[in-house]
């Protein structure tokens, strides 16, 4: 757990980082003894109003500068000065787009539970930071995103986060990730399922779909998973490996239960990928995620297809089902 506070004491806005994407899961604990326990209709007034939180706004209103706290927590992972981003008439249409597309469950966490969305200019690590604020029993996050996902191919996007795993060898390899569509309506899909998680207490509970055989707890893997390659990189805290290292790398990716390296860096963050990628491959089909790595005359020396392994697409419907039931809990469609 992340928490910053203006000062002891003294009642302020409390960030607590539930998710910086795609560096590290930084999670708190939440309340919900059971899975889909957590009623969304008990709104603490008080606290919502304290936080000029509008529940029923919709959500392209939601649009607001980040906090200074999540500016600084940017400009920390650059390592120089984030500045908040007001989207375009374009970028602003594309974002309205990929908000009505989340899943209906999606939709209302965000509606009931989403204080602001934000976009921010960084050109450090950090991709997208979800955040509970406030000190009352009832959940409100910010969702902090940097911005130039906004115009941002998914393919190049996820190229560029999983070459942070490697350094330059000299050997000529890199990798490379084929993924369909923008980043937009996955980052936010992924963002969103963090919301989701935190108010029904999945990954903190452990849910049997997401823990069983694969984690002992929220950070650490169960074996064999801990004992292979997947346990050791940058995504887990390591250090970034040699890039020679990528084709024994996505070799032991191919024989895992996880649709990427990135859902292997903590209980929320697999779940957030199982979620994103299963909503994105319902419209695509599994062959459509490939990592790829090539030599340095551009051949390719291996290729995997997490989302054809029967494993994943196991786990994918198992956490399908789960989240259609709690979909029926709170009378959604599922």
């Amino acid at each position: 757990m992340t928490r910053t506070e203006k000062g002891k004491g003294e009642r302020s806005d409390r960030l607590n980082l539930l998710s910086v994407g795609f560096v590290l899961a930084l999670c708190v604990p939440v309340s919900a003894a059971d899975a889909c326990a957590t009623p969304i209709g008990n709104r603490d007034r008080a606290e919502i109003n304290r936080l000029n939180f509008d529940p029923v706004a919709p959500l392209q209103t939601r649009i607001a500068a980040p906090t200074s706290e999540v500016v600084a927590a940017f400009s920390q992972m650059a390592g120089k000065e984030a500045t908040p981003h007001q989207p375009d008439t374009g970028q602003l249409q594309r974002l309205t787009q990929a908000l009505a597309s989340l899943p209906p469950l999606h939709r209302q966490m965000l509606e009931h539970h989403l204080r602001h969305l934000s976009f921010i200019d960084t050109d450090g690590r950090g991709t997208g930071l979800t955040a509970a604020v406030g000190d009352g029993d009832y959940p409100v996050f910010d969702i902090t995103l940097r911005a130039g996902i906004l115009d941002e191919s998914l393919s190049d996007f996820l190229t560029a986060k999983e070459r942070q795993l490697f350094l330059e060898d000299g050997s000529g390899t890199t990798v490379s990730v084929n993924a369909p569509g923008d980043a937009l309506r996955y980052v936010l899909l992924h963002e969103a399922s963090h919301v989701v998680d935190h108010v029904l207490g999945l990954s903190s509970e452990l849910a049997p779909e997401l823990a069983r055989g694969i984690w002992m707890d929220r950070r650490d893997l169960s074996a064999p998973w801990s004992e292979q390659a997947i346990a050791g990189t940058a995504y887990r805290g390591g250090e970034p490996m040699p890039a020679r290292q990528a084709v024994a790398l996505y070799e032991a990716l191919s024989h895992t239960p996880f649709p990427s390296l990135y859902a292997t860096a903590a209980a929320p963050e697999d779940f957030a990928e199982l979620v994103a990628w299963r909503e994105l491959s319902l419209a695509s089909p599994p062959s459509a995620l490939e990592f790829v790595v090539q030599d340095g005359q551009g051949h390719q020396l291996y290729s995997v297809k997490p989302l054809q392994s029967g494993a994943v697409r196991q786990r994918m419907e198992a956490l399908g089902d789960l989240l259609a039931r709690c979909a029926k809990m709170i009378d959604l469609p599922s």
